[in-house]
């Protein structure tokens, strides 16, 4: 006859195959849900000749890192990748945009896949020594982030033009500005636009994002 501890054991293990199992499986297909949502597409769509069209993508660029590597488009064929702008001398904005890029950047710090771009605006200060120290206080390297220059009207046309950023002239500093943070797929289409000062819950759903595009991404070679 089985003992008392025995029964409840019994009775507990009755009670989690009752209510504990479905509650499980909710918040599985919760997951699954989530990530099989597509994320949307920003920007217009454009003509491919005929009756096709196709959504906006980013152009072809050619800039140097802060090791004074030559990047270009095509560092990022295969990755999801989040772009934005700064300024080493900016005072605010910037450092608060950056230090919530790190933390999602940290978030997928062993993910191949997953890369970051920070594009300055003041190509004539920030020299690849000065980038060189900024990265380097940001562990840039480990986390496949590159800070990159070049001129500033390739850079100016790159963030206006291809990332589509609502950028303002801060007449004092005569830069660009802008606190967004543009998540773009391999197909160089732009799928995501977060504020990069917003904290937290801005940098979680970041994160959600580029998760949810690996996801699809995944699904897109499974079909293939």
């Amino acid at each position: 006859m089985a003992s008392k501890a025995t029964r409840r054991w019994f009775i507990a293990g009755g009670i989690f195959l009752v209510l504990g199992l479905p509650v499980l499986w909710i918040v599985f297909l919760g997951k699954l849900e989530f990530h099989a949502k597509s994320l949307p597409y920003y920007g217009p769509k454009v003509p491919m000749g005929g009756k096709d069209t196709q959504y906006h993508q980013v152009g072809p660029f050619v800039f140097t890192d802060h090791n004074g590597k030559l990047i270009t488009e095509a560092e990022f064929d295969s990755c999801v990748y989040i772009a934005n702008i700064f300024f080493s001398t900016c005072p605010d904005v910037c450092p608060t945009m950056n230090s919530n890029l790190r933390i999602i950047a940290n978030a997928f710090r062993d993910n191949p896949r997953v890369k970051f771009i920070s594009h300055t605006v003041d190509p004539e200060t920030d020299s690849l020594p000065v980038l060189k120290e900024y990265a380097r206080r940001l562990d840039a390297d480990r986390l496949k982030w590159h800070f990159v220059t070049g001129s500033k009207a390739e850079i100016y046309a790159t963030a206006v033009d291809d990332y589509l950023l609502g950028v303002k002239d801060d007449k004092a500093s005569n830069f660009m500005h802008s606190d967004r943070l543009v998540l773009v797929d391999p197909d160089k289409h732009i799928r995501g636009v977060f504020n990069g000062l917003a904290g937290q819950k801005e940098n979680n759903q970041a994160i959600d994002a580029v998760k949810a595009l690996l996801f699809e991404i995944r699904e897109k070679a499974h079909r293939k």
